[in-house]
């Protein structure tokens, strides 16, 4: 079987009419000079590379890319511009919260306008906050004791396990060996339950 690509982009390939004056959303890096999610903008139309405002060219050979007049709030994370409209339909409110819209109402530096459909189901989801919570905090108060027992207890019996094979690794050694595996040694103390605080 021959070597394959290291890496591969899946798209659809389509005809993309550009002028001058046009955004573009460049949609993936390429050679340290352009990278994805980068916001363009066209200067002039040379044969079939596309001349930027900042000077630099799109090759022919570089073809991952679509208008930038609209743009996701992750794309638009970390710019700003001069006025934002912020499309928040009934069926993108799955994937608004908290955070999101903050990132999407905070790039204009002038004028932001929010337009939706359903105004009181929107402003629900802004309330909602996409944080990410760890395991513990998912466990109700009361069982909290219990699982985090249950997590120093299995973690207990894995590094036991650990050292048996480590020790059985190094009798299968043969004597004349001159590699030496020494076997780790871990210090597992048992506390008290009543020092563990939730």
């Amino acid at each position: 079987m021959g070597q394959g690509a290291a890496c591969f982009d899946v798209g659809e390939k389509r005809k993309l009419k550009v002028a001058a004056g046009d955004k573009l959303l460049l949609q993936s890096n390429w050679r340290k000079k352009f990278v994805n999610g980068e916001l363009v903008e066209v200067k002039a139309i040379q044969g079939d590379s596309v001349v930027m405002a900042d000077g630099r060219v799109i090759p022919e050979n570089y073809r991952t890319f679509t208008h930038g007049f609209a743009v996701t709030s992750h794309a638009a994370q970390g710019k700003t511009v001069d006025a934002v409209l912020v499309v928040a339909s009934s069926r993108s409110l799955p994937a608004i919260n908290q955070q999101q819209f903050y990132v999407s109402i905070s790039r204009g530096r002038e004028a932001c306008r929010v337009f939706t459909d359903d105004a009181e189901m929107l402003r629900l989801h802004v309330t909602r906050s996409s944080a990410r919570l760890a395991a513990v905090e998912v466990v109700p108060p009361a069982h909290r004791r219990k699982f985090i027992l249950n997590v120093l207890q299995r973690g207990h019996r894995f590094l036991e396990q650990f050292r048996q094979r480590m020790a059985q690794q190094q009798a299968i050694l043969p004597n004349n060996s001159n590699r030496r595996i020494e076997s780790p040694h871990y210090e597992h103390q048992r506390q008290s339950t009543h020092r563990i605080s939730v």
